[in-house]
């Protein structure tokens, strides 16, 4: 398994948020000790012909691995206790349109 700090701000709850990417391709997000969303891999999936990651916090859509990594990182900031109108969550959001 592989664990990457993400960077960004601080999280006002307190401690960093972790990105795990585990050799079944899958990518899981925590804050806290908890799991804030998760991405597995799906080779069956298509998007851009090459399979897709599908997020649990947006499960009828199907995301490239940059897509999904900002579709994580938003959802961590969410439980982390940005609110949806907090500039880097707006940011995020539009890139993922």
């Amino acid at each position: 398994m592989h664990c990457h700090l993400l960077s960004g701000p601080p999280n006002p709850k307190g401690g960093p948020a972790w990105l795990f990417t585990s050799p079944d391709d899958t990518m899981t997000v925590e804050t806290g000790g908890r799991v804030a969303a998760s991405a597995p891999f799906s080779e069956h999936a298509a998007a851009e012909g090459d399979g897709a990651w599908i997020v649990s916090a947006h499960p009828a859509r199907l995301f490239t691995r940059d897509q999904a990594i900002t579709a994580l990182t938003v959802a961590e900031l969410g439980e982390s206790g940005y609110p949806d109108s907090h500039p880097l969550v707006v940011m995020l959001r539009e890139e993922l349109r």
